[in-house]
């Protein structure tokens, strides 16, 4: 649900394979220029979305593929968790670019 529902937006790039599940149910999403911590903080604020921001304790990895943004990390138990997760991350998305 999560992939297909954000796949289109220009300012991300999804980690990992194309088929959400080969992924299992974690999406973990590169975000350009966009600044993954402020998002983190907005989802929750607004939506009550908790999500990880930031490098994931693999500096080197992030580094070495310049992105020192990081990334944010959003997990889902159920299907209106992952509904809820990509409305409002394609409206902070859309809000930031």
């Amino acid at each position: 649900i999560i992939t297909n529902k954000i796949k289109h937006l220009d300012a991300i790039e999804i980690i990992g394979p194309e088929d959400a599940q080969q992924r299992g149910g974690i999406c973990s999403i590169l975000m350009g220029d966009l600044p993954a911590h402020d998002i983190a903080i907005l989802l929750d604020e607004a939506a009550n979305v908790m999500v990880r921001s930031g490098q994931h304790c693999v500096h080197s990895w992030f580094n070495a593929r310049g992105h020192v943004n990081g990334s944010l990390r959003a997990s889902a138990y159920t299907e209106e968790d992952a509904n809820l997760f990509a409305d409002t991350f394609t409206e902070a998305v859309e809000a930031f670019g």
